[in-house]
């Protein structure tokens, strides 16, 4: 089994074909590749939110457990 043409001018057209299909996607895996880490760099400011509202609900829930034990409150 041949992979390519016989004729010269068929096989240089095949060829320049494969080489054109493995720069596309060459290309494509490269944009890729700089979308992940944009949206990885993009996504640090809300991990951070995420943190600080977790810390909130942690020291909001201690502050009422705390005010729980006080008569009148709890």
């Amino acid at each position: 089994m041949k992979l390519y043409a016989e004729t010269s001018w068929q096989r240089s057209r095949q060829i320049a074909a494969d080489a054109a299909v493995a720069l596309w996607i060459v290309v494509w895996v490269r944009i890729g590749t700089w979308i992940h880490e944009l949206v990885n760099r993009l996504a640090e400011p809300g991990r951070s939110v995420e943190s600080a509202g977790g810390r909130i609900s942690s020291a909001m829930e201690a502050a009422g457990d705390r005010l729980g034990g006080l008569p009148g409150v709890g």
